[in-house]
């Protein structure tokens, strides 16, 4: 899971469907809203966390904390 958010993410709007998608992808696909509700960072060595753009507090935009 993910590697699909780190290339697709959909929380920013980049993620589309395309023109023949595979019957993977357009299973995903229907699913996002529920995958990205169960869906949170774990923190590892710390390469890719950013405490200025990440979200800490689910609901919350970092721009507003």
């Amino acid at each position: 899971m993910e590697a699909i958010i780190a290339k697709f993410w959909w929380e920013k709007g980049h993620a589309k469907l395309g023109n023949l998608p595979s019957l993977t992808w357009k299973s995903i696909w229907a699913a996002k809203k529920f995958l990205l509700q169960g869906l949170s960072w774990r923190v590892g060595r710390g390469n890719n966390v950013s405490i200025w753009t990440d979200r800490w507090i689910p609901g919350i935009e970092p721009s507003t904390w």
